[in-house]
């Protein structure tokens, strides 16, 4: 704590992240600096204290002690443009040189980083690289329409457990990608396959087409173990229209009580990260059930894929019927009558029958004896 400011690492999110915390009933997140953002050494960092304008940042994995400047630069004189562009005057009058984030907060307090934004030095100094807002260092420049891969860390719009993003796209230089928490799989849409842990609405910003992604997500331990999952049966769901994709999975390790997972497709959108008994997710195509994709999809028509590329095919839940196999020619149904039984079972009712009238003339001739005397 530092006046009315959080400062709280996160390991699994290799960050360091600030919180307002002014109104201790209503926090709000104010900013945040990732792992390799400006050179930053954040690998799984363990603890922070904060002096003055600056925190300083113990990481376990990046075996180093970062120190990150805190210090705030209000925008003055903000407009917001058009939907993606905000214009506003800082004040660098004195200000350390470097890398700068700048951090744009709404007013329910969603906000959005671009690390990197801009950078601070004098004429007797070169210019700092430009990173492009990458985390992972500078990203190299790409000819226009030429494809071009890049790593980003997944922003949170709440709270997911969506932390790593890979894209392969056309014009992916400065994206950046976004995750918010769905309520369910979606209007008119059937659940995923499995017992499904979250859903995911996934969304990026700043690209030209996207051709390929790797997602990577974590399931808490305590949560396999609750419904006897074991790290191969978790499956990672994407939807497609009206259907859903089992996007091939691969388990990466257990660290610190979470099962961490990486899962490859062709587009972003909403996602359900699943689990199944007896489903391997390096063969997720094993669960089909209604509303899943086989092979030989295009997804040029799905929403959320910006580029055609081979997945997989969509079977809408309302077109799968069940379908039942018809015994072979001349073989009784388990359980059916044949010819002889049938003989067996009404002769044995006949006699029934017959038993039953003697019986009855047997009784009323005992009982009235008069009735049956033969005149002399």
């Amino acid at each position: 704590m530092a006046g009315n400011y959080a400062y709280v690492v996160s390991e699994v999110s290799d960050a360091l992240e600030i919180v307002d915390v002014s109104d201790p009933a209503n926090p709000s997140h104010k900013g945040s600096i990732i792992d390799g953002a400006g050179g930053a050494l954040l690998d799984s960092p363990q603890s922070a204290f904060v002096s003055g304008n600056y925190a300083y940042v113990a990481s376990y994995s990046s075996d180093a002690l970062e120190i990150v400047n805190v210090g705030n630069i209000p925008a003055t004189g903000v407009t917001v443009v058009t939907p993606t562009k905000i214009t506003g005057t800082f004040d660098l009058t004195d200000k350390i040189t470097g890398l700068y984030n700048v951090v744009v907060t709404n007013p329910r307090g969603f906000f959005a980083v671009l690390s990197g934004g801009f950078s601070v030095y004098y004429p007797s100094m070169d210019p700092p690289p430009d990173n492009g807002g990458e985390e992972n260092g500078p990203r190299p420049k790409q000819a226009p329409g030429t494809p071009q891969t890049v790593s980003v860390n997944v922003g949170q719009a709440g709270h997911t457990s969506i932390i790593h993003a890979e894209v392969t796209g056309i014009g992916v230089g400065d994206i950046i990608v976004t995750a918010k928490e769905a309520s369910g799989p979606g209007n008119g849409v059937p659940p995923p396959p499995g017992l499904v842990y979250e859903y995911a609405e996934i969304t990026p910003a700043r690209f030209t087409g996207i051709t390929k992604v790797s997602i990577r997500f974590f399931v808490p331990q305590s949560w396999l173990d609750e419904h006897q999952l074991t790290p191969g049966n978790i499956v990672l769901y994407h939807n497609v229209g009206d259907g859903w994709q089992a996007l091939p999975t691969t388990f990466d390790a257990v660290r610190n009580g979470l099962a961490y997972f990486t899962a490859t497709g062709s587009g972003f959108s909403r996602f359900a990260i699943t689990g199944q008994a007896g489903i391997s997710p390096e063969d997720p195509g094993n669960a089909t059930p209604a509303g899943t994709i086989l092979p030989d999809y295009d997804p040029a028509h799905a929403a959320g894929t910006e580029v055609p590329t081979t997945a997989g095919t969509i079977i809408p839940a309302a077109q799968v019927t069940s379908m039942t196999t018809a015994l072979p020619a001349g073989k009784p149904a388990d359980g059916g009558l044949s010819a002889l039984h049938l003989m067996i079972a009404v002769g044995a009712g006949l006699l029934f029958i017959s038993g039953g009238i003697l019986v009855r003339r047997w009784w009323i001739r005992r009982q009235n004896p008069a009735l049956f005397r033969e005149d002399n």
